[in-house]
């Protein structure tokens, strides 16, 4: 243990003000023979990964890639995001990562409104960009990943044909923003949360003392590359402590342990839908043949209990949100936990929480109110929207939205949320988008949006409409609204249950009571339609 303490002060010492590009070249000079990311089948060591970087940084440079230019990185998980993240960082070009879901409307609006001068995508997305890019005019250039160049794209590998570079870098600040994360937010649209170097540093340092992490450890990523979550708890970790990431393409139930014991894992972070799943496959002798000594999680007492008595895997609980990064652990030391809790702040000197009422006054010890932040960790505002950005961030704190509670050993206690954000496996998904959606279907006269709880996924999506005069279920059923979504919404924010209703439960001001739509059978009777099962929920033969 002496040497893994001695490892996390150099880690805090020299890399807590540092810059993510600056990483590469650290681990080159230290580390240039130790495995790295091992990712389809392939490893690659610390001095090739940071070879490539060269090279890729070298390329961007040349094509003409400069410092505060936004690059949109559209790519599943693998080598290249990784790559195209460090590249980009070294050159103080933001990246901005597209999730791989984005439906061309999705991804117009994200080009368009990050400003993105470059693209980085995979051949499989290629024509989704070729069909916007048209209507985004800053877009320079596109390069494609797995597929030859032409027709206006040019091949990642001709990029990378590059020489090797180390001084083909920018001159980047701390303070300087590293990358652009898009957040479903309340209004609608996603908002591009601006996270700094800095922030990213010192929550990826934070995060790799809190759990112990060291150049011993496997760290296994089944989350997407283009979420926070995967960037600062397993791939900045990793190459913080000299440790080796098994990157997956995305999370296979079926591959999922054997994967665990092929490279000996020993840790990895994941979210609560991941361990829903594993605890509801059959028993299988072998589960608990493992190495790993850590999982961490966002995840509620029961799963947690759970989880650590059929796996004999001990379960850390966080809080965090890509506004605010993370700022809240239990601790990894049984002794030292508080059950229940989520925990406290990473760095009580650094990370800062307090829980204020409606009128941000803070609340008694013990009383319930919303979580604000205050962090070098906190993204520095929303991109291009100065309104939003004073709101988060109104008093120098930033409003989360989520409602919790200290206790007196002053641990976080979660309650549930304020705003009304829908949390489906790890997604934050905005109701007034997919609002918008459905309204703009001409058979459509109102539509609300509401999570309902589901066991595996937190929460589902529930759309309650109320048809235009002369439509009814006949003529526009469930399936031709969901097809609408689809062809507009990303998988996973396409409502799994559809409600049919002639209007809303109101106030005396007229605004929806969303809280009465929640339920699952249907609000004041009226049947609901379950898209997984292609059944209504309950038997209404006047509206079947």
């Amino acid at each position: 243990m002496a040497g893994i303490a001695a490892a996390h002060r150099h880690v805090s010492a020299n890399l807590l003000a540092g810059t993510i590009g600056a990483i590469v070249d650290d681990r080159a000079a230290d580390s240039a023979d130790r495995p790295f990311v091992t990712s389809a089948g392939a490893g690659i060591s610390y001095g090739e990964f940071a070879d490539r970087v060269w090279r890729l940084t070298a390329g961007l440079r040349e094509l003409g890639v400069a410092r505060g230019d936004n690059v949109c990185l559209f790519l599943p998980n693998g080598l290249p995001f990784a790559l195209a993240m460090f590249a980009t960082a070294r050159l103080g070009a933001p990246f901005v990562p597209a999730h791989a879901q984005l439906t061309p409307r999705e991804l117009r609006y994200l080009l368009q409104h990050a400003d993105a001068v470059a693209v980085i995508v995979d051949a499989e997305r290629l024509p989704l960009v070729h069909e916007v890019r048209d209507e985004c005019p800053l877009l320079r250039h596109v390069v494609v990943v797995g597929g030859a160049g032409g027709a206006g794209a040019l091949g990642f590998d001709d990029l990378m044909g590059a020489p090797p570079r180390p001084d083909a870098r920018a001159d980047v600040a701390p303070g300087d923003p590293a990358g652009i994360l898009y957040t479903s937010g309340t209004t609608g649209q996603p908002k591009g949360a601006i996270l700094t170097h800095r922030g990213y540093m010192l929550n990826a340092t934070a995060f790799a003392e809190r759990t112990a992490l060291s150049g011993d450890d496997v760290l296994f990523c089944v989350l997407p590359l283009a979420h926070l979550n995967a960037q600062r708890s397993s791939l900045l970790p990793a190459a913080l402590t000299r440790a080796r990431l098994v990157l997956a393409e995305r999370f296979s139930v079926g591959a999922f342990w054997p994967s665990v014991r092929a490279h000996e894992v020993t840790f990895f972070s994941v979210m609560p839908t991941v361990i829903s799943i594993l605890l509801q496959q059959p028993p299988a002798p072998a589960e608990r043949d493992h190495r790993v000594r850590l999982c961490v999680t966002p995840i509620t007492p029961p799963l947690l209990e759970a989880f650590e008595a059929r796996f004999g895997i001990p379960v850390v609980n966080t809080y965090g949100l890509t506004e605010g990064m993370l700022n809240v652990m239990n601790f990894v030391e049984p002794a030292k936990r508080r059950p229940g809790a989520i925990g406290k702040p990473l760095l009580p000197e650094i990370h800062r929480l307090r829980i204020v009422d409606d009128e941000d006054r803070d609340v008694a010890p013990g009383a319930g109110g919303e979580i604000v932040l205050q962090s070098p960790a906190v993204m520095t505002g929303y991109y291009k929207d100065p309104e939003a950005t004073a709101r988060a961030l109104r008093g120098g704190w930033l409003h989360t939205g989520d409602l919790g509670y200290v206790d007196a050993e002053e641990f976080l206690h979660f309650v549930g949320r304020k705003k009304e954000m829908i949390r489906r496996g790890g997604e934050n998904i905005a109701p007034a988008e997919i609002e918008a959606v459905l309204a703009g279907h001409p058979g459509v006269l109102e539509a609300v949006v509401v999570g309902v709880p589901d066991p595996l996924w937190e929460e589902e999506v529930k759309a309650c409409v109320v048809l235009r005069a002369g439509e009814d279920v006949k003529s526009l059923p469930p399936v031709a609204l969901l097809d609408h979504c689809a062809a507009r919404l990303a998988a996973f924010k396409v409502p799994r249950y559809v409600e049919y209703r002639r209007d809303f439960p109101r106030t005396p001001t007229l605004r929806v009571q969303r809280h009465k739509l929640m339920g699952l059978t249907g609000a004041d009777g009226t049947p609901v339609f379950d898209r997984v099962t292609g059944q209504w929920r309950i038997d209404d033969k006047e509206n079947r």
